[in-house]
This record gives structure tokens, sequence and C-alpha cells, in this order.
């Protein structure tokens, strides 16, 4: 694939991912089970499967000796690790987003997102998996308030049809960690609160 192609495709596959997302915010979260630590809603087609390492909520340096509240995993060796999906046996291209959403008082809405925006991967046809970078996100303020992580992906051929799309949100007490020393923080079933 030449790099014009690449493109087209990837930009293919971000509006394809800002649809899904643009779905998500405008009907409120997606219900999903409780079978597992991360919850996996099948959106669309056949995506691969994913596996989400825990999120920590934690004070990292944000610059002039200040430490930031950043939701971040990297205690990690890695980030998310996304396997390719079955519904092609080819090149295959993931194009990631991560986010962080706020409970308003009826529905979970977008409070942040990561500073690198979309992110998108090859998987080649003999690879079965690829990693994504570590989530790190240090929004500016965060005022108290429940919040959650979220992650969303889609799968695309190396000629741009579409093969799925995934929702993942937090379903456990344990997908958040709170590590903070400057706010006091706690971790429920599919959230954090913060005051």
């Amino acid at each position: 694939m030449n790099k014009a192609t690449s493109r087209r495709f990837v930009s293919k596959l971000q509006r394809t991912l800002l649809a899904v997302l643009l779905v998500i915010i405008a009907f409120g979260s997606i219900p999903v089970g409780k079978a597992s630590a991360w919850s996996y809603d099948k959106l669309s087609r056949r995506p691969g499967a994913v596996i989400i390492p825990t999120v920590y909520i934690v004070d990292l340096p944000a610059g002039n000796n200040i430490l930031s509240l950043t939701l971040t995993n990297s205690s990690v060796s890695t980030g998310p690790v996304v396997y390719r999906s079955p519904a092609s046996t080819g090149d295959q291209i993931v194009v990631a987003a991560y986010g962080v959403e706020m409970w308003n008082g009826s529905s979970w809405v977008p409070f942040a997102y990561s500073p690198t925006g979309v992110l998108s991967l090859p998987i080649k046809a003999n690879q079965s998996a690829v990693v994504f970078p570590n989530l790190y996100i240090q929004p500016p303020v965060m005022p108290a308030g429940y919040y959650r992580v979220t992650w969303s992906f889609v799968w695309g051929t190396a000629t741009g049809a579409p093969l799925g799309a995934t929702n993942v949100v937090s379903n456990l007490a344990t997908d958040h960690v709170c590590g903070s020393t400057n706010r006091w923080c706690r971790a429920y079933a599919g959230f954090f609160q913060l005051r």
C-alpha cells in the first residue's frame, strides 16, 4: 500500500471511528454486560479481541515542578494489546481513541481525550496483534465527581473495508487504581470518584 492510499484509508477509518464515538455520545453510554474486568461491546461487524491494562490515577510531573493528576497505565510495560479481526486474513489497520467520561447526574459525557488524538497501527497478515501506546491523559483540571476511562477501536482491511468496531468500558473496581497523593480518590465497580 503506498503512502497516499494509506492516508486515505486511515482518514476513512478515522471518520468511521468518529462516527461511532458520536453515536455513543449522542445516545449515552451503551449498556454492557458484567462478564469480565472490562466490558467489550461489539458495535459492528467482527472486531478483534482487546486486552486493556489497569488504569492508574496518580500524580505525575506536569512542568514547573508541579504534580498533576494523571490517568495512565504506564506502570505496566505495554498499553492495550489489540488482536486482528477474524473477518480478514490479510493486512489490517486498527484505529484507536482513548478518553475519559464524567458522570453528569444522568449520563456519561466526554470529559478529556488522549493528547495524541486518534491513533492507528497496522497489523500485518503474519501478525496476531499490535500493542498501542500507554494511556496518558493529564487534564488541566478535574473537578470533584465520578469518572471512567473508555477505549474505542475500529478495524479495517488494507483496502479500506471496515471489519469491526468495539467500545470498551470499565466494569470492576480493579479496572481503576487510585494512587494520587494530592487528591482523594476511590475506585468503584466501573468508575472512580474524585473529591
